[in-house]
This record gives structure tokens, sequence and C-alpha cells, in this order.
């Protein structure tokens, strides 16, 4: 995958609203710390 392709994402649970449509490859991964540490940015 190259960095910048889009990826839909979805998910359940806590956190899952952080995770719904379409995003950046390179931006998961800054959600993912996000729904881990509570809403850091």
């Amino acid at each position: 995958m190259r960095p910048g392709t889009d990826v839909p994402l979805s998910a359940y649970g806590r956190g899952a609203a952080l995770f719904t449509g379409v995003y950046d490859n390179t931006d998961v991964f800054f959600k993912l710390g996000q729904a881990v540490l509570g809403g850091v940015k």
C-alpha cells in the first residue's frame, strides 16, 4: 500500500466514533492513539 492511500475504516465499542468513514492510511496510527489515550490529538 502506498502512503496516502485512502482506506475504509469501521469499528465497534469504545472509541468507535473515531473509525467511521474513509481515511488516509497514514492517519490510522494517530486515530488509534486517540482511541487508546482518550482523545489526545
